[in-house]
């Protein structure tokens, strides 16, 4: 009986000592930026401990003497940091750039481009100012395979037919919808916006890629992204068409 009580204390007395071997360690998680991170995974290599970091990128986990974190976080580069008896860490983490290029914001989400089922195609306003057209969407004519683009409107200035892979619909209208700058708009508006003034054209093929924009975007999306003002000296430019 005397030994199980020796047994016992023996064992309780371990148990303390690993629990007093274990210290919990807070530490701080920011971008290449000086921002903090939410949501990064703080791991202890070799177990199953582990925590993730909160909106200010602040977190806390057990960890003990020659112990090392594993950090990382969608789109950085995976950081180590060994714990030496440390009150505090401070984890730097680097933008991976490798992996930002496979990264495609869906507009919900974002995923990897090996992952995207949807039909995306992405024009950039490089020459298409060039162009002397009196619509934005006329610009587009045989730009994007699979985008049809007629004009049907006799009026001058009056926005074309625009049909995507086809018609979707019998009875009801079968053009796409038109975002510019993340608003939706109609076809008239794209009359009111000047060619100099766009960025880049993307068009959304399939009911996967429009499937944020509802059943406005059932027969396809044109998004349009306008440009902004850039730091540096004032320029000037002109252009003229005659005819």
């Amino acid at each position: 009986m005397k030994i199980k009580s020796q047994l016992t204390l023996f064992f309780v007395f371990c148990g303390m000592l690993l629990t007093y071997a274990q210290t919990q360690v807070s530490g701080t998680i920011v971008g290449s930026d000086g921002q903090p991170i939410p949501g990064a995974t703080v791991l202890v290599q070799g177990t199953n401990n582990g925590t993730t970091s909160d909106f200010d990128g602040n977190f806390t986990v057990e960890v003990e003497d020659g112990q090392t974190l594993e950090v990382s976080f969608l789109g950085y580069v995976t950081q180590t940091v060994p714990y030496l008896g440390q009150d505090a860490i401070s984890v730097l983490l680097l933008d991976d750039v490798d992996q930002l290029d496979e990264i495609v914001v869906t507009g919900y989400s974002t995923q990897k481009k090996s992952l995207i089922t949807g039909a995306i195609s992405k024009i950039v306003n490089e020459n298409l100012d060039q162009i002397a057209v009196s619509r934005v969407d006329d610009a587009l004519i045989g730009q994007v395979s699979g985008v049809n683009i007629q004009a049907t409107n006799p009026e001058a200035g009056g926005a074309p037919t625009i049909t995507i892979r086809g018609f979707g619909s019998i009875t009801a209208d079968s053009g796409p919808a038109v975002v510019v700058d993340g608003v939706v708009v109609d076809a008239e508006f794209l009359g009111n916006l000047d060619m100099n003034d766009v960025e880049s054209f993307e068009v959304l093929k399939d009911a996967a890629s429009a499937a944020i924009y509802g059943s406005e975007g059932s027969n396809g999306v044109i998004l349009i992204t306008t440009k902004t003002g850039e730091e540096g000296e004032t320029k000037f430019s002109y252009e003229t068409y005659t005819g």
